[in-house]
């Protein structure tokens, strides 16, 4: 008897577990650590606008490591991630072609250098944007809408995930995360929604509303406040769980090919005072 009641305890404790977005949170950590990030979970950062202490479900971080003239680089990539769980109302993203003042891939929130990063002409340039994994998308989300929602909870889903992935990319990006060592870093730091259910776009075409599936699609957000005076335009990316791992593919081959350009242009990289301490400093043991 106390054998059944266990074991229909258990299962009773999994069915409310699954109702959560736990369980896309494990598989979306496994996923990335499977892939050489480093991961971690449930990371807080200072929410700016309410001075709070907030939580964003994964952070994880990928390097690219090269050496140029017998000195360490990195190139890193670091993404912040909302993990939601909406089998009841689907999410639709209104969307319009890219327009001249949206974020592209040479606006990508980095550190570690000044300046532009990209290095070479326009013609190079654009055919080097046209292979990265979502600012070549022939869509842009520009708004957003939750059905079968109503009252308070209209939309908030969707628009809590997008502000928590901003707000703590640039938390990460404020504290030098990825960037703090004594190596030459350069890093990337990109905001994530990765959502469990159905996720539509929703677009004129020949005046003419129409609504399709999809697996992604990059959302612009020109977000500014009181307490974030100075920043501006993201592209945050919500992708459906069944395509996360092609699109981390994806993003992890552009790693690696802004990797190869900044390897041709090393001068990109800034040097800190802690850098160049470092290295005069391997300099002097290895000629002791």
């Amino acid at each position: 008897m106390g054998e059944k009641s266990g074991s229909d305890l258990q299962s009773r404790v999994l069915a409310e577990i699954s109702k959560t977005g736990f369980p896309l949170e494990l598989r979306v950590a496994k996923l990335l650590r499977r892939r050489g990030y480093h991961v971690a979970q449930s990371v807080f950062y200072i929410d700016e606008d309410e001075s709070k202490s907030r939580e964003i479900d994964i952070r994880a971080l990928k390097n690219s490591f090269f050496d140029v003239s017998d000195q360490e680089h990195a190139v890193r990539h670091c993404l912040t991630i909302e993990c939601k769980k909406s089998h009841s109302r689907p999410w639709v993203v209104f969307c319009s072609e890219p327009v001249s003042y949206d974020q592209n891939a040479g606006d990508i929130h980095g550190a570690g250098y000044e300046g532009r990063w990209f290095r070479g002409g326009h013609r190079q340039w654009k055919s080097f944007q046209a292979r990265h994994p979502w600012f070549s998308q022939k869509h842009r989300g520009r708004a957003y809408f939750e059905p079968f929602s109503s009252g308070a909870e209209a939309n908030s889903s969707i628009a809590k995930a997008l502000l928590s992935s901003i707000k703590a990319l640039l938390a990460f990006k404020h504290d030098g995360f990825g960037t703090g060592s004594s190596i030459r870093n350069i890093a990337f730091y990109y905001p994530l929604v990765v959502i469990e259910g159905e996720l539509f776009i929703s677009y004129l075409s020949n005046d003419e509303l129409q609504l399709e599936a999809a697996e992604s699609i990059p959302v612009c957000v020109n977000y500014r406040s009181p307490a974030y005076k100075r920043e501006g335009r993201f592209t945050v990316l919500i992708v459906r769980d069944t395509a996360l791992e092609s699109t981390i593919s994806d993003l992890d081959e552009w790693l690696e090919l802004t990797a190869a350009h900044l390897r041709k242009h090393p001068q990109i990289f800034h040097v800190s005072k802690a850098s160049d301490s470092e290295q005069q400093n391997r300099q002097r043991r290895a000629t002791v």
